[in-house]
């Protein structure tokens, strides 16, 4: 958004020489390149953060936007460091500056004429000098967020204090005849749990004949018990009643026929963190199975059919349909959600949990899901639990609503079958068929997420069992013609509370699967703004135990602050402290492995993904609490070498394959000869590296990209000899990249004319040589 015409066109004195910083990689480089020469601009393309500072407090800066309401970093350094910068006036410059800012022009001769003066110069310098800075500091814009008007109308963060006292979790407990539990119940909740957040219980007594018992047995604590005494026996549905009451957002349910145990509420709550927000999640419940409603005898269902199976407190975490709420969390917002929906028949209240696992599956789309704990069944049942006297399941009426309710839910066509998951899944045998999928070396594709069936078949079609999701970007353009580059994976960015959104969840699980149609596994990776430990346990969660997921490649394309200040040729000399990037790795496989176990983890190099930080992944060092599981490790380089020759912006026709060629596109380049024999000195290189130094087998090296414009010349003969020198060591390797949607310069199928954008076809001269990659790789 700087006008660079006015800062050629700008006339200055004699003895102050104009100057444009750029950075190399930038879109504007090769253009203002050339007009800069011509011009006597000097060009400086890399600078250090203290030569930046250095350079900044020598100098004046200029700045000509070509719109008012922008933001601006220089003003901010200019103001901070004191250094006179000669601006074009505008209202949002003002605001930084103050009207008075002695070096605003409105017009390219008054800057020249600024610039000429002594005086005006002095005076800029004094004014900035003289400046209030305060407001620049990070404790006043902290401050100034925290007396914003949306700040102080947060109403969980407001400063000033509540009558209400917020806790982390609401337990409710319907209470009637079981009052002789009640103690044991409270007791445990209150001075027994693991859970260290805060907990309110409120207590419905719909017994107001026992409301002397009831309170009689409270006294004896001091907890937050909030006791609600009821004339009327309304049963369970006063689970729906307790919103308004609440002073938290989840609340668990406790039975008055169950003694919890310590870990009763921590199992919920840690559940539910890694699950979100639109989970529903219960101790034992119904599941069905894909049926057709019987109109003659809908109650047979119940019986032992097949139809309906009851999934107990002992069996492996699962998704299911009916939720049982004896011993179960519902988030507050489903409560309220669930209220918004009239029930068809009153008496529907009797069978309030199933009501509610209808009506927040079928119109608000929560997962229900039954959960385990290692530490055992959280709770003990009481010696009443099952008496036909007291026990609702057991009455007849209940049993009668309950057939009422599956048919009036069939009749709304739920639920719908094979469309759930659940992230608490496991399975123990998986491991063993995940490491096998490694054994024998792949030739496969980069992907985007847009594919469909038919793609899938062409890829099924041409061999390929092996897919990396992640790495394809997307283009997102602005109203002002800007373009934005983000991941294609951008819909898992966590929102509330760090959570992705179940939905995207979903959305990612079934487009994976839609590959196991056509016996290709998938390898996941993330961007850095993704790849955070977080995002990664939660997609860890759904993915670990979907078969034909086979990696996780924990960032692409790292690098670390110190390699922005480096070239490539600088790695031949210096190797740049990658120990932050080794400890951020250790944190992420962490957290994948409180959940997955096992699914290969992949870890590429930093700067970008280079062969030559090879040395700097130590397993024993940063990751040696996962020494038992170093065969799950693999780690992973891209090869686009050199970048001159393989980008189309830094080739733009310039270098072949084989020729000679700068090692990247910028002054200092170092220029080398590229062909199969350099290449063959280069793997070697790297094999040696990994067996001798990382210690690591040929299954554990993954070439996660490889690429050429396919418009470059001799592109087919350099994708024919990067691939077959993988083979040669038995690595895997993906290719980059299969139908991406934005964008054809690596879109093989398009063959090597840049001018074909639509005609795609297998039998062009680059995807011969990737079918005759992908066969060899059969014969390994």
């Amino acid at each position: 958004m700087r006008n660079f015409d006015d800062f050629v066109q700008l006339c200055t004195p004699s003895g102050l020489q104009k100057a444009i910083l750029i950075e190399e990689t930038s879109n504007e480089f090769q253009e203002r390149s050339v007009i800069a020469a011509n011009q006597n601009i000097d060009i400086i393309t890399r600078c250090s953060d203290s030569d930046y500072e250095d350079l900044l407090k020598s100098s004046i800066a200029f700045l000509s936007l070509k719109s008012d309401g922008i933001a601006s970093t220089l003003v901010i350094e200019c103001i901070w460091s004191n250094t006179p910068i000669l601006a074009r006036r505008f209202s949002s410059l003002e605001e930084y500056l103050g009207q008075k800012y002695p070096f605003f022009f409105d017009s390219l001769d008054e800057a020249a004429a600024l610039l000429c003066s002594s005086q005006k110069l002095y005076a800029a310098q004094q004014y900035l000098q003289e400046m209030n800075k305060s407001h620049l500091t990070k404790e006043h814009f902290v401050q100034s967020i925290v007396r914003s008007a949306p700040y102080q109308n947060l109403p969980s963060l407001s400063p000033i204090s509540s009558t209400f006292e917020k806790f982390d979790v609401t337990v409710c407990l319907c209470s009637y005849q079981r009052t002789e539990n009640l103690h044991s119940i409270l007791h445990s909740l209150l001075y027994k749990q693991d859970y260290e957040g805060k907990i309110e219980i409120i207590l419905w007594n719909n017994n107001f004949d026992r409301r002397d018992t009831v309170d009689n047995i409270c006294r004896q604590f001091n907890g937050p018990i909030h006791i609600v005494h009821s004339s009327t026996n309304y049963y369970c549905i006063i689970r729906l009643s307790v919103v308004p009451l609440m002073n938290s957002d989840v609340l668990i349910i406790v039975d008055d026929d169950m003694i919890p145990l310590t870990h009763f509420i921590s199992t919920f709550v840690e559940q539910h963190m890694l699950s979100g927000t639109k989970v529903l999640l219960c101790l034992h419940g119904h599941k069905f199975s894909p049926h057709e409603l019987n109109t003659e005898c809908p109650d047979v269902v119940w019986s032992d059919t097949g139809v309906v199976e009851f999934i107990d407190d002992d069996m492996p975490s699962q998704p299911i349909h009916y939720a049982h709420a004896d011993g179960c969390l519902i988030p507050r917002q489903a409560l309220k959600d669930a209220c918004s929906i009239d029930m068809p028949k009153k008496e529907f209240v009797l069978v309030d949990d199933y009501w509610l696992s209808f009506v927040l599956s079928h119109y608000f789309d929560y997962q229900i899901c039954k959960i385990t704990s290692e530490k055992g069944c959280p709770y003990v049942k009481t010696s009443s639990a099952d008496d036909p006297k007291t026990a609702l399941y057991l009455n007849p009426t209940v049993i009668a609503l309950r057939t009422e309710l599956y048919v009036y839910h069939m009749l709304q066509r739920w639920p719908v079958f094979n469309n759930i998951y659940c992230p608490l899944q496991t399975s123990p045998a998986i491991r063993i068929e995940k490491v096998d999928r490694w054994k024998k070396p792949f030739v496969g594709f980069n992907i985007p997420m847009s594919l469909h069936p038919d793609d899938m078949k062409v890829l099924q079609m041409l061999g390929v069992t092996v897919v990396r999701l992640g790495a394809v970007c997307d283009t997102l353009h602005g109203d002002d013609n800007s373009e934005n580059i983000i991941s294609d994976l951008a819909f898992l960015a966590p929102s509330c509370m760090n959570q992705i959104i179940p939905s995207a969840l979903q959305e990612l699980v079934t487009y994976i699967q839609h590959f196991a149609v056509y016996n290709i596994d998938v390898i996941i990776t993330l961007h850095r703004h993704l790849a955070i430990p977080n995002v990664w346990k939660q997609i860890a969660t759904v993915l670990k135990d979907v078969p034909n997921v086979i990696g996780y490649d924990l960032i692409n394309e790292p690098f670390t602050i110190d390699e922005q200040s480096h070239c490539i040729d600088d790695l031949d000399t210096c190797f740049p402290n990658d120990i932050t990037l080794m400890e951020y790795y250790a944190d992420i496989i962490e957290n994948i492995r409180q959940i997955d176990q096992n699914t290969p983890i992949i870890i590429e190099t930093s700067f970008w993904a280079s062969w030559k930080t090879l040395r700097q992944i130590n397993f024993k060092k940063y990751l040696r609490k996962f020494a038992k599981d170093k065969d799950l490790f693999k780690v992973s380089f891209h090869m686009y070498e050199p970048q001159s020759l393989t980008n189309n912006r830094s080739n733009d026709g310039k270098y072949v394959y084989p020729g000679i060629a700068p090692t990247y596109d910028g002054n200092y380049a170092i220029i080398k000869e590229w062909n199969l024999s350099m290449f063959k000195n280069t793997f070697q290189k790297i094999n040696e590296i990994t067996k001798n130094v990382l210690e690591l087998d040929s299954s554990q090296v993954f070439v996660g990209e490889v690429g050429i414009v396919r418009h470059v010349e001799g592109a087919s003969q350099y994708l024919e000899d990067i691939l077959h020198l993988c083979q040669s060591f038995r690595w895997s390797v993906c290719i980059y990249c299969f139908r991406e949607h934005h964008w054809d310069g690596m879109d093989y199928e398009l063959g090597v004319e840049p001018s074909n954008k639509k005609s795609r076809s297998q039998s062009n001269t680059i995807m011969t040589k990737i079918q005759e990659a992908i066969s060899r790789s059969k014969k390994l």
